[in-house]
C-alpha cells in the first residue's frame, strides 16, 4: 500500500537519467500541461527516499487505495490549511469516497501531507478520465467546486498545476528529440564557426 508520494521537476534528460539509474522504482513520468516542464512521481512508498527535491508528502488519504488507477489527466493542488480549513477539506474528501458522489470523469483522488516543521501543507491530486472532464470541473463556481476556497500560503488561490502523464517510451522519444535537436545546432554552429 501506497504511504509516501515523492516528487521532482526538472527537464526530460534528468528525468530519463533518474529513471535508467533507479529501473526497479515505480515511477510515473508527467509533462506539464502548459508548458515545457517535465515532473517524475516516485510511489514506490517505503522509507528510503530516492528524490532528494523538497516534494515529499506522507499519504492521509486515497479513495481508491486498492486500485491501480494511474492513468489519465492529473491536477497538482497545492494547499496550506489551518485547523477549520482542515476540518472543510477532510469532510469534503469524505463526500468523494463514494464513486457516485465525485465529479463526472474524476477517477481517483489522493492527498499527502509535507512534512514541515509548521505543518498545514497538502497536496491534492485528482486523477481525471479526460482533459476536458476536469475543466468542467475546475469552471464550476466556488458553490459547486468548494476545493476552490483553500489557497496557497505563497500567494492568492491554490498553486494548481496540470500534467499530462506520459509512458516511459515516451520520455525516452522526447530526451532523444532534444539531443538531435542539440546535435543539429551545435553542427550549424561549427560550420559557422569554420
Amino acid at each position: 500500500m501506497l504511504d509516501r508520494i515523492s516528487l521532482t521537476v526538472g527537464a526530460p534528460m534528468a528525468i530519463k537519467y533518474v529513471m535508467d539509474e533507479y529501473p526497479e522504482r515505480r515511477m510515473l513520468y508527467f509533462k506539464n500541461a502548459e508548458r515545457e516542464r517535465y515532473m517524475l512521481m516516485d510511489i514506490t512508498g517505503g522509507k528510503q527516499v530516492l528524490l532528494s527535491s523538497d516534494l515529499q508528502f506522507d499519504l492521509l488519504y486515497d479513495n481508491e487505495a486498492d486500485t491501480d488507477i494511474w492513468d489519465g489527466f492529473f491536477e497538482l493542488r497545492y494547499v496550506t490549511l489551518d485547523k477549520d480549513e482542515q476540518k472543510v477539506f477532510n469532510s469534503l474528501l469524505d463526500e468523494w469516497r463514494v464513486p457516485s458522489t465525485r465529479p463526472a470523469g474524476l477517477l481517483r483522488t489522493i492527498v499527502g501531507q509535507k512534512k514541515h516543521p509548521r505543518g498545514g501543507e497538502y497536496l491534492l491530486i485528482t486523477i481525471w478520465d479526460t482533459k476536458g472532464a476536469y475543466l468542467a470541473w475546475r469552471k464550476q463556481p466556488v458553490t459547486q467546486n468548494r476545493f476552490l476556497q483553500f489557497e496557497y500560503s505563497g500567494g492568492p488561490g491554490a498553486l494548481v498545476k496540470q500534467y499530462e502523464r506520459l509512458t516511459k517510451d515516451e520520455i525516452i522519444t522526447e530526451v532523444n528529440e532534444i539531443l538531435a535537436e542539440e546535435k543539429e545546432k551545435d553542427q550549424e554552429e561549427w560550420q559557422k564557426n569554420f
